[in-house]
């Protein structure tokens, strides 16, 4: 009767490759698997070609052992790995001695160690062409957002401040003049927010697969709201300081610039919610 097939202990996008008993301490091999860990690929290949360390080599040859797992017995997308893993441990000890003087001996340790490397299929889609379209997507809901609230705030809630305030800092016309200008900064504010919130997500989701955690914060698998308001927080917060800092150089009231402010938080808020509801929908 033949032996069972033993229970993969991996998940389907992983591969994994051992080294027993490389010859130097686990102090010195932990320094370079530190180094590449959480690293991509082929940009770990690349510091492990060039690195000054003797066992940077051995290294190199288990990761390539791993990136041949990976696409031959699993059928994984080379380009698409990282390091998710890189555990050290120790292994045996030889004890030698050599003479010393009057007659006595010291002792020489000869410490190995063991090296376990596991590379994982990066299972993010936003890569190239679909980042690119994650980005307009997101970019798009955010603009009319920021349109619309443009709107509500400039139009309804502070038109009567700017017609009282018009003789001190700028008149009517050339408020409705500069519209085309302020729908290019609503379109540039949404692509950087949107590229930011992207960059951010991209690489939490990346250090909680690495770390094998479950629940990630701001930009993480799960895309909570709370973390939506939080990143929308800290952008609003941003915006309106930027944008009541023209209270320092230009005659407009106080009031005005408070009420900026506010606007621009609860602005940065209501795009963090959208952010945080196109991730969510599509991980749905």
């Amino acid at each position: 009767m033949s032996k069972k097939q033993s229970i993969r202990r991996l998940a389907d996008n992983e591969a994994k490759a051992v080294a027993w008993s490389l010859r130097t301490s686990p102090r010195k091999l932990g320094l370079v698997a530190g180094l590449i860990r959480g690293m991509a690929v082929k940009d770990a290949l690349v510091q492990l070609t060039f690195m000054h360390k003797r066992i940077a080599k051995e290294v190199k040859q288990v990761l390539q052992s791993a990136v041949a797992n990976a696409e031959n017995n699993h059928n994984l997308d080379v380009d698409r790995l990282y390091i998710s893993e890189a555990l050290v441990g120790k292994g045996l000890v030889m004890k030698r001695f050599h003479a010393r003087a009057r007659g006595r001996s010291a002792g020489i340790k000869k410490p190995f160690s063991n090296l376990s490397l596991t590379v994982r299929e990066n299972t993010n889609n936003c890569q190239n062409k679909g980042c690119l379209k994650g980005w307009i997507c997101g970019s798009i809901p955010v603009f009319i957002f920021l349109f619309i609230a443009g709107y509500v705030v400039n139009h309804l809630w502070l038109m009567p401040i700017y017609q009282h305030t018009a003789a001190l800092w700028r008149p009517m016309d050339q408020m409705k003049e500069m519209f085309p200008l302020l729908l290019l900064y609503y379109a540039a504010l949404s692509l950087v927010i949107t590229a930011l919130f992207c960059k951010i997500k991209k690489a939490k989701i990346q250090a909680c697969e690495a770390t094998g955690e479950t629940d990630c914060k701001i930009g993480g698998k799960n895309c909570p709201i709370k973390c939506g308001i939080c990143f929308g927080s800290i952008i609003g917060l941003l915006l309106g300081i930027t944008n009541s800092a023209a209270y320092i150089w230009l005659p407009i009231p106080g009031e005005l610039a408070i009420k900026w402010f506010i606007a621009w938080v609860v602005q940065g808020i209501g795009i963090g919610l959208i952010l945080s509801f196109i991730c969510k929908k599509k991980k749905a």
